[in-house]
């Protein structure tokens, strides 16, 4: 298990916060360290944009050039799903990350330079609408306005080539959901790369935002059967077979927890 091991109130904390509570447990101290220290520097220079710059389109160009040139924040698709694809401080040192670490970043960058951003929890890839630009849809990996055409036919890609863009495609995200999507997407990196401490922290962090939710208690009981913790498997199943006795993965659950229960309890 990794060092931060203590759970956050995650309610209290913002989206930002995550992050760095993530990273922090995915990184190690060096890592740490100097993620923290050029997260420093790059809100000193966007501050500074703030206070040099009056006009709202001066500090978004500004803001453009220095995010996107100057640090050269991108992604890497081939590597959109890993694990340091999720974590803040790499992206502060190696300026690559995924749509929804960098949403969140920019966002709060954003919002130093009172530019109003709001989450948009759109079926795809998070967008940011930014109210102090006249409400004009922003793509956090690159910086460029997108327009309802082009987002038509991602919500297209994304929901079948029959579905065309409608408001609720574009209804705002609330901390909570921007927090479970990215929880979400840190929790699955570390399934596919077996990073089973990791994965189990993140799912006790989602437990705290979903509370009882019978499908992350079925994950943690897999992700406990991994680190060999198979009595706490065996009740994670059980739970989510009397709260889900209709669903397909009830049936094999139930010859899981009998075999389970026969297994040596090894803690962790």
């Amino acid at each position: 298990m990794h060092e931060n091991k203590i759970l956050p109130d995650v309610e209290k904390l913002k989206p930002i916060e995550l992050l760095i509570y993530c990273s922090e447990a995915i990184c190690d101290e060096q890592e740490t360290e100097t993620g923290h220290a050029l997260l420093a520097e790059l809100i000193k220079q966007v501050l500074e944009i703030s206070r040099v710059h009056e006009s709202p389109m001066e500090r978004w160009f500004e803001f453009q050039q220095l995010f996107y040139s100057t640090w050269s924040f991108s992604i890497d698709e081939s590597d959109y799903f890993s694990v340091p694809s999720n974590s803040l401080f790499h992206f502060m040192q190696d300026r690559i990350g995924n749509n929804a670490l960098s949403a969140v970043l920019v966002e709060y960058l954003l919002g130093l330079l009172e530019l109003a951003p709001k989450m948009v929890n759109f079926p795809g890839p998070f967008m940011i609408r930014v109210d102090g630009l006249d409400g004009r849809f922003i793509d956090p990996l690159n910086g460029e306005e997108v327009s309802h055409e082009f987002m038509e036919l991602l919500v297209r890609g994304h929901l079948g080539d029959h579905v065309r863009l409608e408001e609720e495609h574009l209804d705002l995200a609330d901390q909570e959901t921007v927090k479970r999507r990215y929880l979400t997407s840190v929790k699955q990196a570390s399934l596919l790369e077996e990073e089973y401490d990791l994965a189990l922290l993140f799912t006790e962090v989602l437990l705290e935002l979903l509370p009882d939710d019978p499908n992350q208690i079925m994950e943690r009981g897999f992700i406990l059967q991994q680190l060999d913790y198979y009595s706490g498997a065996a009740d994670d199943f059980a739970y989510f077979i009397e709260q889900c006795p209709d669903d397909p993965n009830t049936e094999v659950l139930k010859t899981h927890v009998s075999k389970l229960k026969t297994q040596h309890v090894v803690m962790h």
